[in-house]
């Protein structure tokens, strides 16, 4: 008789595999490696650590150091720089050359003999220069440092970066970004919607054509002329009348500008390319919200970043408060003042006999203020480094 198989052993085999099966389906996955992060070619970037070095790869952007960068969409007009750069945490400030007709109109004067003089009608030209103004805008420094082009693949920044580049053209899975065209990057002040928005912008051929009027009237500290003749008391009262020529764009667009500025290159990542990990304290912009990995810089909200000036304080804030969510424009204001040189004028009264030198020639001061027509262009764009971001480099 054939032997039955032993019970026991074939229930003690079942019940093994049924465990392994248990404690391969719930054994925890493998951890899966981090992409390492990998950045386009040529990308100039501000780098947010305390020491200011530039990460491995990189090298300091020196062209952009003391200036703002101003971005272009065009290559022909990248790559430009425009007035002298700042000396450590200093507002940028300017001063500009002004011109005035200031004319005088007729008036009578009654003498104490009783006789009437006609006043001396003229018109005299007065020029000099403004009062040094800075932007009125909150500034911070950050050193620039720009990557090498040792990268042969695609780069995984997240999409919708906003970057600059030193090359003449955006790298692959970018385009240039139109929005940025004659303006800067702002950093997205507090509280301000994700989205972004402009203000402004600058041509980046002539850029801060900016001009100033008067907005104040000229007055003068004394309008009355005496009269010369020695045994009268009369005097010609004037009312004086301006016609500025300190108007947008001559001539006070030629007294320097707003702001030392170099233009580059900005473009916006198209395509999502994979998620790289990125460890270095390079900040970026982004169109949105700083996406996973990264987090704001809440020191630069709403500061308009300059490239860390030669000898620089990295991370110094200056100028004035940063700006906020609901303003677009601060506008500066430049004062002035001068003297008009009225020349002695000789009048004779008819039947009376005498020469009457009417105007006592004399400098007769006047003060005025000019107010600015716009402001710094910008873009907003929320600013953002790796999730913990390095303290130390």
């Amino acid at each position: 008789m054939r032997p039955r198989p032993h019970k026991t052993a074939f229930r003690a085999v079942c019940v093994l595999n049924a465990l392994l099966a248990t404690t391969l389906a719930t054994a925890p996955a493998a951890a899966q490696e981090a992409t390492p992060g990998v950045y386009p070619d040529g990308m100039v970037a501000f780098v947010v650590s305390e020491s200011g070095a530039c990460p491995s790869g990189w090298k300091p952007a020196a062209y952009a150091a003391g200036r703002m960068i101003l971005s272009v969409t065009q290559a022909e007009d990248a790559m430009k720089s425009y007035a002298d750069p700042i000396s450590d945490h200093t507002a940028p400030g300017h001063d500009h050359q002004f011109e005035v007709e200031v004319i005088l109109e007729n008036r009578k004067s009654l003498s104490a003999n009783g006789g009437v003089g006609a006043g001396a009608a003229g018109t005299w030209t007065s020029s000099g220069t403004s009062t040094d103004a800075t932007p009125g805008y909150g500034f911070m420094q950050w050193a620039a440092c720009e990557i090498g082009s040792a990268n042969s693949g695609e780069d995984n920044l997240p999409y919708a970066t906003i970057a600059y580049f030193s090359t003449d053209s955006c790298p692959r899975s970018w385009q240039a970004w139109p929005q940025a065209q004659g303006r800067f990057l702002l950093p997205l002040p507090e509280g301000a919607n994700t989205t972004g928005e402009g203000y402004g912008e600058w041509s980046p051929t002539a850029p801060d054509g900016h001009g100033h009027t008067f907005v104040t009237t000229i007055t003068f500290d004394r309008t009355d002329l005496e009269w010369l003749f020695p045994d009268t008391d009369g005097y010609a009262y004037y009312t004086p009348s301006f016609t500025d020529t300190c108007l947008t764009g001559d001539p006070c667009s030629g007294g320097g500008l707003t702001v030392p500025l170099v233009t580059l290159l900005t473009c916006e990542k198209i395509q999502d390319t994979g998620a790289g990990t990125f460890t270095d304290p390079v900040a970026i912009f982004v169109g949105g919200a700083c996406p996973a990995g990264w987090s704001p810089v809440p020191e630069a909200a709403g500061r308009f970043l300059f490239a860390l000036p030669d000898g620089g304080s990295q991370g110094a804030v200056f100028g004035a408060s940063p700006l906020t969510a609901d303003e677009k424009v601060r506008q500066h204001v430049h004062g002035g003042s001068g003297y008009v040189r009225v020349p002695v004028k000789a009048t004779t009264q008819p039947g009376d006999g005498h020469d009457w030198s009417l105007v006592t020639a004399d400098d007769y001061p006047y003060k005025f203020a000019m107010l600015e027509a716009g402001g710094l262009p910008f873009y907003t764009a929320s600013f953002c480094r790796p999730s913990p971001h390095a303290t130390a480099n």
